[in-house]
Order: structure tokens, then C-alpha cells, then sequence
């Protein structure tokens, strides 16, 4: 947020009201400025169920028509809020070297 060297003198929470939308950020002050990062990253979420879930609930919502994880807006009533509204996901199958190396033992 700041220089190399420069204290952080307070942090804070934050919320902005847009829309019908709330933003969050990170408020940090110095001595001489003060400097913000949102908090959310809807984007990064890559499931339904991770962003719909736990405290992104508050913050983001699932597209299922874009199959993404998006801001929160309260005008977009189709959105998933949810994890219990999540649609079926595949289920992801894994093999760990120890399923695989007894799987080849077998063929």
C-alpha cells in the first residue's frame, strides 16, 4: 500500500454504498497519506460454491449464465447467493501416485 519503510498508523474496514451495491475496502493511513484496496475479488473464485459460501456470500454472487463469480447486485435477482442454491457441480476426480501406481499394477 505504501512505500518500503512507510508505518501503517491505522487500518480499517470500510463500505461504500453504490447502487444498491456495497463495496469494501481496506483503508490504511500514514503519517503523511492514506491508501485503500478493495477487499473483494469476486473474480478469483472459480465455483459456485466458493462464492456463494462462507463471507463472499456478502460480497459476491454466482452468474450461472457466465459460469462466474461477480459482484454482488441486488437489482440482478437471477444471481446465486447462496451456496445451498448452487447448481450440481461435476464432481472433480482426482488420483493420487499412490491410486495410480496401483491402478497400473492391476492392468
Amino acid at each position: 500500500m505504501f512505500s518500503p519503510g512507510v508505518a501503517v498508523r491505522d487500518l480499517l474496514v470500510a463500505s461504500t454504498s453504490l447502487h444498491s451495491s456495497s463495496r469494501w475496502w481496506a483503508v490504511a493511513t500514514s503519517d503523511s497519506s492514506v491508501a485503500s484496496l478493495p477487499l473483494r475479488r469476486c473474480d478469483s473464485l472459480g465455483a459456485c460454491a466458493a462464492c456463494a459460501g462462507g463471507f463472499a456470500e456478502y460480497a459476491c454472487s454466482w452468474d450461472a449464465a457466465e459460469g462466474a463469480c461477480v459482484e454482488l447486485e441486488a437489482e440482478k435477482e437471477w444471481l446465486v447467493r447462496r451456496k445451498e442454491d448452487c447448481p450440481e457441480e461435476e464432481e472433480e476426480t482426482t488420483t493420487t501416485v499412490n491410486q495410480y501406481v496401483k491402478q497400473k499394477g492391476k492392468s
